[in-house]
């Protein structure tokens, strides 16, 4: 038996009917959980990724809501704060890869928010923290579905 591996943690084990790998059928061989996969915790990842959409979503909207209101330094203060909360699990999820000697394109996103955060750009940083949100809640909603289809094979 031949197993492929798709995603990092679905597995199909092929296996040949009568020797003949032309009349090969593919069989969903239980997905393996790992700690690295956007899946780990299906309960509770998903949760996450919306505990900082939301928090993003309310930094950026609170940050233009004190502008309108003239208060611009609250407004400075509440972007930087969302911006913050976006940056640090970032950074924690980068270092883990980089410790596993698995560098991602996360690199780039730690860099995007770091330069408004030195320099000075707070709006920027919580844009940024913002589209990074989303797309972790995009990401773990379309990998969630994937599985689910996959497991409906």
């Amino acid at each position: 038996m031949q197993v492929l591996e798709i995603c990092g943690s679905i597995h199909w084990a092929v296996r040949a009917v009568g020797g003949d790998d032309r009349t090969a059928y593919r069989e969903l061989v239980l997905p393996r959980m790992c700690e690295d996969h956007a899946l780990y915790g299906a309960g509770n990842m998903p949760r996450v990724n919306w505990l900082l959409l939301i928090l993003a979503l309310s930094g950026v909207g609170g940050g233009v809501a004190l502008w309108i209101a003239r208060a611009t330094e609250a407004a400075h203060l509440v972007w930087t704060a969302a911006t913050v909360v976006a940056f640090v699990p970032l950074v924690v999820r980068v270092s883990k890869s980089l410790l596993r000697r698995e560098p991602g394109v996360d690199i780039i996103a730690v860099l995007a928010m770091a330069g408004p955060l030195l320099l000075g750009e707070s709006l920027a940083g919580a844009v940024i923290g913002l589209m990074l949100a989303s797309g972790q809640v995009l990401e773990s909603y379309a990998s969630a579905r994937a599985r689910r289809e996959l497991m409906s094979l």
